[in-house]
């Protein structure tokens, strides 16, 4: 595999599993602080809840946001090896005209 390939490939794949990685722990880490601060007795604080409640929507945002990063390297990596490919094919089929 070329190196242009090899990097976003590598790097869209990596950056796929650390955006739903940060997404959904972040997201389930808020979601838990904010029931366990509903299930505390005699605790009415909305602005606990408003807080909690919008650190689990940014990193559900952020975990999409690298996640879209990791779809367009890995749509450059296609790119690049379509391209690639079909260029050396052309070169092969040049050879065999010339042989």
């Amino acid at each position: 595999m070329k190196p242009a390939v090899k990097w976003p490939l590598i790097s869209g794949i990596a950056l796929t599993i650390s955006g739903a990685i940060v997404g959904l722990g972040g997201s389930i880490l808020s979601f838990v602080r904010t029931f366990s601060t509903v299930a505390q007795p005699g605790v009415s604080a909305p602005g606990t809840l408003n807080t909690e409640m919008s650190n689990a929507l940014i990193s559900t945002m952020i975990g999409g946001l690298i996640g879209a990063l990791a779809l367009a390297l890995l749509v450059v990596a296609l790119i690049i090896h379509l391209t690639a490919s079909k260029q050396s094919s052309r070169e092969d089929v040049l050879l065999e005209n010339n042989v």
